[in-house]
């Protein structure tokens, strides 16, 4: 009888989180299109309060969850801030051997065509979005979410359902699925680390941000580095979007053996130490 009352409240919380964002979706200025970056993030920032409010509503008997929804501690800033530096360092050596391959290219650099006000306002703009959108990513699929799996199932299979889930999020195709399991993988070992959410969240960041603020391709957002795709979208994908290619798989399962190699040292000196 737990077991089904756990599994239709799961099931009751990812429905509604899927209703929030059409709602979020429909509220957005722009016309719907998943390509759109602004459109994109927007609609985030439009569900964080019913977000919440799902929590609360929905989850509110699950107290161990992921660190989402206290008060922060220095640990968990200084796993935010360290993982926003990873995510964003990813990007940049995705973004400049892409470059050094001559699948993208820099046409000019983003502070010669825009203002230093202008780069800063787009840059806080972008940051801003993509908090939202980081955050109600993390605490579906690793947060709240992920909790509320482990009521009914094992941490094995609860983590196989949320990665895959993830993955189904962002939308269909062999290569877009690909793409999204293995950075929802990696994704699920920094939230194993630590034991919350606040390392991938930082990680999910400094990804986000830097594609938008770092980086961007020409004529969509101000960045210090605009580019454009000079290789085939099926190489190389569409930057700032949830549109990956094979480069960018190759990049992301790169990202995924650093990150397991880093999970299994760490877990084995835990073992070694206990």
């Amino acid at each position: 009888m737990q077991f089904n009352l756990d599994f239709l409240r799961y099931i009751t919380y990812i429905l509604n989180n899927f209703d929030v964002y059409n709602i979020g979706d429909n509220l957005s200025p722009e016309q719907p299109d998943a390509q759109d970056t602004y459109h994109y993030l927007r609609y985030h920032q439009h569900s964080v309060g019913a977000i919440v409010g799902l929590h609360y509503g929905i989850a509110h008997e699950s107290f161990d969850d992921g660190g989402a929804w206290r008060k922060p501690t220095a640990t968990d800033l200084r796993h935010l801030s360290r993982g926003a530096l990873w995510g964003a360092l990813a990007v940049i050596i995705y973004v400049e051997s892409a470059i050094g391959l001559g699948l993208m290219r820099c046409p000019e650099a983003g502070w010669r065509r825009w203002s230093p006000q202008k780069l800063a306002r787009s840059s806080a703009d972008m940051g801003l979005l993509t908090l939202a959108v980081a955050w109600n990513e993390e605490v579906m699929f690793r947060g709240t979410g992920y909790t509320l799996l482990r009521r009914f199932l094992n941490p094995t299979l609860a983590s196989i359902v949320s990665i895959v889930l993830f993955a189904l999020w962002h939308g269909t195709g062999w290569l877009r699925v690909a793409n999204y399991l293995v950075m929802a993988t990696s994704f699920h070992l920094l939230r194993l680390e630590t034991g919350n959410i606040w390392l991938s969240y930082g990680f999910h960041l400094g990804l986000g941000w830097a594609q938008k603020s770092l980086y961007s391709p020409v004529g969509m957002v101000p960045a210090l580095r605009p580019v454009e795709m000079t290789g085939s979208e099926q190489w190389i994908g569409k930057l700032g979007t949830t549109k990956p290619g094979i480069f960018t798989f190759i990049w992301l399962c790169g990202v995924l053996v650093v990150l397991g190699i880093r999970f299994l040292h760490l877990r084995r000196a835990k073992h070694a130490s206990s």
